[in-house]
């Protein structure tokens, strides 16, 4: 295989890889309705800061919940101080691309990498 094959192959397969999720944004009227527990959620406060947490509580008048990077950290902001609300959903899009990226272009990188190393070893 010649290296510009290889690196095609290389990319696509990563770009297949990608993970299945993305951020959607939540309807500000109801979004206790669509927020769960233990759903990874970005909220973004009318003061400009970005909040990215894990849910434990919805309340009537709040949301309580971890933050991603420090799970120990409990932190409660009240619906009032919210601007939006962006709620991590599986992509359909980009979950087949990684099927097909798992189920069809990984044997075939494995085999370009095989045959690559096995090209180079003979052209020592």
């Amino acid at each position: 295989m010649h290296p510009i094959t290889n690196h095609f192959v290389c990319w696509l397969v990563i770009l297949c890889l990608i993970g299945c999720t993305s951020m959607k944004p939540v309807e500000q009227e109801s979004p206790e309705q669509r927020i769960e527990f233990k759903d990874r959620i970005l909220v973004y406060e009318k003061s400009g800061r970005i909040i990215d947490m894990k849910v434990v509580k919805i309340e009537q008048e709040q949301i309580t919940g971890s933050l991603t990077q420090e799970p120990l950290t409990s932190v409660s902001i009240p619906f009032e101080d919210i601007e939006k609300i962006e709620l991590e959903t599986i992509d359909g899009g980009k979950t087949v691309l990684a099927v097909i990226g798992g189920i069809l272009l990984l044997p075939i990188m494995i085999l370009g990498l095989i045959f690559g190393v096995a090209e180079s070893v003979e052209n020592e």
